[in-house]
């Protein structure tokens, strides 16, 4: 996102500041405001006082939203890509999600699709709804994991609905068939007790248009922004006939990928606060808190230490030179050069001076006593080239090695 520089350090130390969408180029002023802190997420503290609760997860670019339903039941909208686990993970297992009522997939991209495996394997999910376009090997690759998962794979065309625990979920694109497979996303929209959450997926202008032609109301509180803000999506009519109080971008907010300035300009023109999760963090909203609140900490995770990674005998080693102690459920382990990542057990506890190992290339029976084993495959390649990077439940990078 093109915002001034000084304002972006600011808002990546604070953490809990409203990111004002400033064009670096023109300086055109945008809505200003606070984004109110929430509550860090535990197990028995998920919803935090509201039945609705929607979580944009900052994986990079690419979507994931989970959502917290009345009753303490869940739900998912795309689930990132295989670059952002650490988050999805982190989350689903500090909130104690155990169990989906439903994953909507927008459609079979990486960006969107590429966790899903990881996914149903945290979390069982009866059934993933997506867009009725055919991807070709995408669709069959999505199929095949879904499958594996447990989970049966159900088209939503225009129109139709899916209800749970007192949300709808009601299709609302695509309205055609686009050479372009961004098109074919399934739009959807969330609606709990008047308040509603529309995600666009990746569509793009010429699906955006037919989506208005058929006359369904696109309206919403909030607006997830279609293809991470770039511009051949969010036209001047689509954002209008939306009118959403906030907009939220799900890109990382790095190099290229950043949301367009002319995208942004529409925004600001419509007098709609926009955020980046690449810079806010994840964040959260609910009928009781429109205003998207922070969940990410502006505080460092315990500052725990990768004391070694023995590309050998493949074990990395974590340390916890912390004076207390420091439970590691939703923490992981991130092997860089091949994208492999380990989740710690849920309840696993490190205390002040102790370490622990995770064992990797070994079968499960020669791991030592009092250690942790990751995978018979081979994780660590090369001494040189491949370092460990340890994951906090946000998915933030603690410590490299």
């Amino acid at each position: 996102m093109r915002y001034l520089a000084a304002r972006q350090i600011w808002l990546r130390a604070a953490a809990l500041a409203v990111l004002a969408c400033t064009l670096a180029a023109c300086g055109t002023p945008r809505p200003t405001g606070s984004l109110a802190p929430s509550p860090a997420p535990t197990a028995t503290a998920g919803i935090t006082g509201d039945d609705f609760k929607v979580y944009f997860l900052s994986v990079g670019k690419g979507d994931a939203a989970l959502l917290s339903l009345p009753g303490g039941k869940w739900a998912m909208v795309d689930t990132g890509p295989t670059g952002g686990f650490a988050a999805v993970n982190g989350m689903l297992r500090t909130l104690g999600v155990k169990k989906l009522e439903a994953v909507f997939i927008s459609h079979p991209h990486n960006d969107h699709v590429g966790n899903l495996e990881g996914v149903l394997g945290i979390a069982a999910c009866p059934t993933v709804y997506t867009t009725p376009a055919d991807f070709g090997k995408p669709t069959l690759k999505l199929n095949e994991t879904a499958a594996a998962g447990g989970a049966v794979v159900q088209a939503l065309k225009p129109g139709e609905r899916v209800e749970t625990a007192g949300v709808t979920f009601t299709a609302l694109g695509p309205n055609g068939t686009y050479s372009d497979e961004n098109d074919n996303s399934l739009v959807l929209m969330a609606e709990y007790s008047g308040f509603k959450v529309l995600f666009t997926g990746d569509q793009m202008l010429n699906a955006e248009s037919a989506l208005l032609k058929t006359g369904q109301a696109v309206d919403c509180d909030i607006l997830k922004v279609a293809h991470h803000g770039q511009d051949d999506a969010s036209s001047d009519a689509f954002i209008r006939a939306a009118a959403p109080k906030y907009a939220i971008i799900s890109t990382s907010n790095e190099g290229d990928d950043v949301p367009s300035g002319i995208v942004l300009e529409r925004l600001n023109k419509a007098g709609i606060m926009a955020l980046t999760t690449g810079v806010t963090g994840t964040v959260a909203v609910s009928p009781a808190h429109p205003e998207p609140q922070a969940v990410t900490p502006a505080e460092a995770s315990a500052a725990l230490a990768i004391a070694r990674v023995d590309v050998e005998t493949e074990y990395v080693e974590i340390s916890n030179p912390t004076g207390g102690d420091v439970n590691l459920t939703g923490w992981g382990v991130l092997s860089d050069k091949g994208n492999q990542y380990y989740a710690f057990p849920d309840g696993t506890v490190l205390k002040p001076g102790a370490s622990v190992r995770v064992y990797s290339g070994i079968s499960k029976d020669e791991v030592p006593a009092g250690s942790l084993y990751w995978s018979d495959k081979k994780i660590w390649h090369d001494k040189k080239t491949d370092t460990a990077s340890l994951m906090d439940p946000y998915g933030r990078t603690v410590a490299t090695r």
